[in-house]
């Protein structure tokens, strides 16, 4: 006897029961792939909408970019302004929008001021055509700066060999990117003022300052990363304004083979603190004059290797504890004052440094300073009768 052929049926009230759970599986099941399939149809449509508007941005780059090498310059502004707002909404490939402007501020001859065109008495007048690597560089430093909609300040930018005339930097802030302008020539004014430089990578190696230039980093600060102004040339008849900056530890700041002293060069008032700016390397030789005057000095801040041939002034500049060393420094000529400056516990230190008729001069300077090392005979002018403390290391 097989028991299951024996077994009574089941009761309706169950049969009912089991009916509804199989309708519900099936019911779930349809829903499921419903679920399912509109899933992957949501997906697909933001997929293909991606890719959409990737091609779409993808054209209006190519367009842009078509426009700024056209050889009417509206069209070539044009160009330039519609690359920028594209730069901002593509954040993949902002660089590469970024790049195309770069290279085209790179492009052959100055940057000229904001200047008109006159026309002729028989013309009407007409509105100037705007210049188009003014308004690249403009776009650019317009991002940089701190209260920008869309911050450029972790990009490239490389400007080398730039002709720049008088541009304006005032307030822009260089986060974690990359400034380029080494070899680039200045004319004009150009203004660097309240500045930060907080974790950038910046070159102004080789930088020419046209003559007659005047370029500002008044009130500036060098917080971290790395700026280098090695083998600069300051303006002849011009100016290089570092006038109330903070250099901070963080940062390092070089201005290795720089020629300061064709002009007007000024770190009056400025915070030196060591290690982050060194002096070691630079030249301080021309026909103009070098000024720190009520600068203040912290840490050890070097002038090893720097080579003195006109008067360079410390009037009135704070040293405290600082050091300043001049290993291997060469004391041409001039001198360097100190009159008014605070050297109390302050060190001067010296190894194979020479002179042939340079001084420092400490006869109108506060206290007494520390002197270590070598030092050639004559190259310290002190005020107290038996000379500074110094000691030989």
């Amino acid at each position: 006897m097989i028991p299951g052929l024996m077994a009574p049926p089941f009761p309706p009230e169950q049969q009912d029961d089991e009916y509804k759970v199989m309708a519900d599986i099936r019911t779930g099941l349809v829903a499921a792939l419903v679920a399912v399939g509109t899933s992957f149809t949501v997906w697909f449509g933001h997929k293909t909408y991606r890719l959409t508007e990737a091609g779409h941005l993808t054209d209006r780059f190519e367009g842009a970019a078509k426009q700024i090498g056209d050889n009417n310059e509206t069209v070539r502004a044009a160009g330039v302004y519609a690359l920028a707002q594209l730069a901002d909404i593509w954040p993949n490939n902002r660089q590469a929008c970024i790049d195309v402007l770069c290279m085209h501020i790179r492009s052959d001859g100055p940057i000229p001021g904001a200047t008109s065109e006159v026309p002729d008495s028989h013309s009407k007048a007409v509105p100037p055509v705007p210049d188009s690597r003014r308004a690249a560089l403009e776009a650019i430093v317009d991002r940089l700066r701190a209260g920008s909609a869309t911050s450029w300040s972790n990009s490239t930018f490389n400007l080398r060999g730039a002709h720049l005339d008088s541009v304006d930097f005032r307030d822009v802030r260089f986060d974690s990117g990359r400034l380029d302008l080494r070899k680039a020539v200045f004319s004009g004014t150009s203004n660097f003022d309240g500045s930060r430089f907080n974790g950038a990578e910046v070159w102004f190696d080789d930088v020419i300052l046209d003559k007659g230039a005047e370029v500002r980093f008044t009130d500036t600060h060098f917080v971290r990363g790395s700026v280098r102004f090695d083998r600069m040339s300051s303006p002849e008849h011009g100016s290089l304004s570092f006038e109330n900056v903070t250099f901070h530890r963080g940062c390092s700041v070089t201005f290795a083979g720089a020629q300061l002293g064709q002009g007007e060069v000024s770190f009056d008032h400025a915070t030196i603190a060591a290690p982050g700016p060194t002096f070691a390397g630079a030249r301080f030789c021309g026909t103009g004059f070098v000024t720190f005057n009520h600068a203040t000095f912290a840490g050890t801040v070097s002038f090893d290797g720097a080579f003195f041939n006109q008067d360079v002034t410390m009037a009135s500049a704070q040293l405290g504890r600082a050091t300043l060393q001049f290993a291997g420094a060469n004391f041409q000529s001039g001198r360097l004052d100190l009159s008014g400056a605070d050297i109390n516990n302050a060190t001067l230190s010296f190894d194979k440094t020479r002179s042939a008729g340079g001084h420092i001069d400490l006869r109108a300077a506060v206290g007494t300073p520390r002197v270590d090392g070598d030092v050639p005979m004559g190259l310290v002018l002190h005020s107290a009768p038996h000379g500074a403390r110094q000691t030989t290391t």
